[in-house]
């Protein structure tokens, strides 16, 4: 799987970087002369402009690597956009696009600091777990961040086949937000993030976020598909860019792909 990569940082991008979505309508003129307009979804685009600064040679060389293997427009991969919650449909935990163990169930609860919230209730002999997976490395730095409140105990835990990393926090009468970052050592291409309730536990979870960076950046809904995207191409047929010092070197490039809902 081609991956866009991330910088030693951990992030994908650096800031300023540019994101716009384009859409398009149809038009249909009758013979009398009266039109019909409509939204077109499938010719919706998303288009970024991302601007580096003082790269490594390594951190190019990754970058010019995966331009020479698409050939410029050519070829297609992966990108986890920098501006969006790579988690989909998160102001609604009871999706089809969120997993859970069979005695955990998930209802509407109160709205959260961020978000809608939701109560998380395990009636299982051990944890209960409610995961979503994203579509990327599991060898990437990601940060996962959910607002719980409740009583006794919360697990946020990264997997990926038979690695998995995570923490347990203890729960207040008072929302806070809690998180868990790094990265798993494996070569898988998905990674799942899950929230964990304690046999007989309950607890209130709002606003889930992950993003491919090391620390959480605010709250960001997703209403519908998270902001993973596996078809995503380069704008250019020529990487632009300027050695300004050895070890430091500046780039620009544009990336576009379809936008789905």
């Amino acid at each position: 799987m081609a991956v866009f990569p991330q910088l030693a940082t951990g992030a994908t991008a650096q800031f300023r970087f540019e994101k716009q979505v384009d859409g398009r309508a149809i038009l249909n003129r009758a013979m009398d002369a009266s039109t019909y307009a409509a939204a077109d979804p499938a010719g919706r685009r998303v288009k970024w402009g991302l601007e580096f600064v003082g790269l490594t040679e390594s951190e190019f060389g990754a970058l010019e690597g995966l331009f020479e293997a698409c050939e410029g427009r050519l070829g297609a991969f992966t990108f986890l956009d920098p501006a969006a919650n790579l988690l989909g449909w998160t102001e609604d935990l009871g999706a089809a696009a969120w997993d859970k163990d069979a005695l955990l169930s998930v209802a509407a609860g109160s709205a959260g600091p961020a978000g809608e919230g939701f109560l998380l209730t395990n009636a299982a002999p051990g944890w209960g777990e409610l995961w979503q997976t994203v579509e990327g490395p599991a060898n990437f730095s990601y940060s996962f961040a959910v607002w719980v409140r409740g009583s006794g105990m919360v697990r946020l835990r990264r997997f990926a086949g038979a690695e998995s990393a995570e923490l347990e926090f203890a729960l207040t009468a008072s929302w806070r937000r809690v998180e868990l970052n790094g990265a798993l050592a494996g070569s898988g291409v998905s990674v799942s993030f899950a929230i964990g309730v304690p046999s007989g536990g309950m607890v209130e979870a709002a606003g889930p976020q992950v993003d491919a960076q090391l620390v959480a950046g605010e709250y960001r809904k997703s209403l519908g598909r998270g902001g993973v995207f596996q078809a995503a191409r380069f704008a250019q047929d020529t990487l632009e860019a300027r050695v300004e010092a050895p070890d430091w070197i500046d780039a620009r490039v544009t990336i576009e792909s379809r936008f789905e809902d």
